[in-house]
Parts: C-alpha cells; structure tokens; sequence
C-alpha cells in the first residue's frame, strides 16, 4: 500500500519523469509526439488508479484527472514543453498564411482552458507545470537563437513568450487579464511577422533563405518600416501589446520564485536579440541585383497596418480597464467552482 502522503508527489513526477525520457527522442518529431501522448495516458491511469489514497478536496478529485487531459491538448493549444510538437509542426508546415492564423486562434483557446483548470489543480502539480514553464522560456529561446528560418525562428520564439504565460498562471494559480493581453498581443505579432515574411515568399519562392534577402530597407520602404515596428512589437517593447501584457503580469502577480523569475526575464531580453538580427539582416545590407523587389500592394500594406495598429492599442489599454476585468474573472471562477463535480 503506498502510502497517501507521498500520492501527490508521485502523480506531480510522472509528467516531469515522461520530459526526462522524451529528451531521448528529442530529434525525431514522431517519436517526441508518440511519448508525449504515452506518458500523458500513463499519467491520466496512474490519477484514475491511485485517486483512492488522495483525501479528496473540496472541489472533488475531477481537476486531478484534468491535468493529463490539458497535457495532450496544449500540443494543439498554448504550447508547453514538452508537449509543443504539434504548434511547432502547425507554425512551420501549414501552407500559405494558415500559420498567421493558427498563432493567433490555438494560444486564445489554449489560454481558455488555463482559467478553467488552474484555480483548482493541486500546489503539487502547479509546481510541476512551472518547471516545464520555465524549461520551455530557456528552450524556445535557445533554439530560437540557433535558426535560419524565419517560421521556425518565430514558432520558437513564441513558444518561448507562452512559456513564460504558462509560469506565471502556474505561479498565480489563475488566468489574468494581463494574462489575456500577453497572448493576444504575442499572436498578434507573430501573426504579423509570419505575414510579412510570406509577402517575401509570395516574391521570390516558398523554400527562399532568409540569408539570401538584403536591402529592403531602400528598395521596399512600406514594407521596411512595418516589418521594423512588429519586430518592436514582438520584442516586447513598448509601447507595444507584448510590453504591457507583460509589465501587467509582472506588476500585478505574486511570484514565489526570483529564479523563475530572473529566468523568463533572460528569455524576454533574449528575443531582442535573435529578432532584431534577422530583421536587420533582411533591411540592411547591400541590395542585391538578382533580386527584382516589389514593395506591398494594397492588400499587404492593410493587412500589416492593422496589426500594428491593433499592437499599439493593446499596448495603450488603460489599467483601470484591466482592473475592472479582474471581478468578472473571480465571478466565473465562483460559478465554475460551484459547477465542479463532487465525487
């Protein structure tokens, strides 16, 4: 009989010993998603076979068996390592501009279910889910500094931004609206960014290397001047969405961790790092005279206006704005808690 005292614990390490042994097949994205699912259904018999020893909580043992559940469907929602495959596939593989929107739709309904289930997971398994946020931040930004594509740069660097959300819901136990403002404004101008770089696919071919573009800046003016301000945007600096989403989130949660802390603060600063590298190596620089540059059309030019200015206005959202949204999100929770199964 195991005793009841060290349940929890046992349930919190599966998950994290299921990362360990997916490390071995970190190189081969097929083998990665099939342990993620087998140690996600391991986990979920495992709660369903030892529920009897836990002491059952007020709110019932149905959020324990959530966790597992929420495993699998962040590979398709809010990435969280390492379950992230199947955002990093969606990012990098959908054809034509269906990236632009997956970045955008998957984290809004992946951060739906955040609000839902971590107000009432066990302190056992937030601390467990911290760890791999803080993991995810370090991974997406190191493999985020070592690419050459621009889709795989850019699904690595917002795997890196929801990383850091994932930490602090985690930390607080709950989903804020700064929460909220982080993810939309991280899609957003990833959005706007894997927009832009289409444009360049559009112009010179699908399988185009970034390192073989330069000089954009002079011969595409339009196009220079908003890819540069959604870099800033995405590089979360202000006055942009990203920046205010996370200043809110920084001013406004009680973290446990100066670790953890200090951690998604090098992942932030370290975004500045390998966007402004690409997007200066796609403006300056000599032109090139086999290249035939065409600035936007009218289209192109509305499409990257909009998302810039839907930045701009994220990142001026008054905080008495945010603040009044904090009681609607304590009512849901109220409702919610007293719609929760009871065994």
């Amino acid at each position: 009989m195991i005793d009841g005292t060290f349940v929890p614990w046992l349930l919190a390490g599966i998950p994290l010993l299921g990362a360990l042994m997916s490390l071995a097949t970190w190189s081969n994205p097929h083998r990665l998603r099939l342990s993620s699912i087998i140690w996600s259904v391991i986990s979920l018999v495992a709660m369903a076979g030892l529920s009897g020893q836990l002491e059952t909580p007020s709110e019932g043992l149905l959020p324990l068996y959530l966790l597992p559940l929420a495993a699998v469907v962040s590979m398709l929602g809010l990435p969280l390592v390492p379950f992230h495959d199947g955002y990093i596939t969606a990012l990098t593989r959908l054809p034509g501009s269906l990236p632009s929107f997956i970045v955008l739709l998957l984290p809004v309904v992946g951060l739906h279910g955040i609000s839902t289930v971590m107000p009432t997971v066990p302190e056992a398994v937030s601390s467990t889910v911290g760890l791999f946020a803080l993991a995810g931040a370090l991974y997406g930004t190191i493999k985020a500094l070592g690419q050459s594509r621009m889709r795989l740069l850019l699904a690595y660097g917002s795997l890196s931004f929801f990383s850091m959300l994932w930490w602090f819901a985690a930390a607080t136990r709950t989903a804020t609206p700064q929460a909220a403002l982080l993810v939309g404004a991280v899609g957003l101008a990833t959005s706007g960014l894997l927009i832009a770089w289409q444009v360049i696919r559009t112009r010179y071919g699908d399988d185009i290397d970034p390192q073989a573009i330069s000089g954009l800046a002079s011969a595409m003016p339009q196009y220079a001047v908003l890819l540069s301000l959604l870099a800033l945007a995405a590089m979360g600096l202000p006055p942009f969405g990203v920046f205010s989403g996370f200043m809110g989130l920084l001013l406004t949660s009680a973290l446990p961790s100066s670790v953890g802390l200090f951690a998604t603060l090098i992942a932030w600063l370290a975004a500045s790092w390998y966007i402004m590298q690409m997007i200066q190596r796609l403006l300056f620089g000599a032109r090139r005279p086999e290249l035939r540059y065409t600035d936007l059309l009218g289209t192109e030019f509305g499409a990257l206006l909009v998302l810039v200015l839907a930045l701009l206005a994220l990142g001026l959202v008054p905080a008495s704005l945010l603040a009044a949204g904090q009681p609607m999100m304590h009512a849901a929770n109220s409702v919610m808690d007293q719609l929760t199964w009871n065994r």
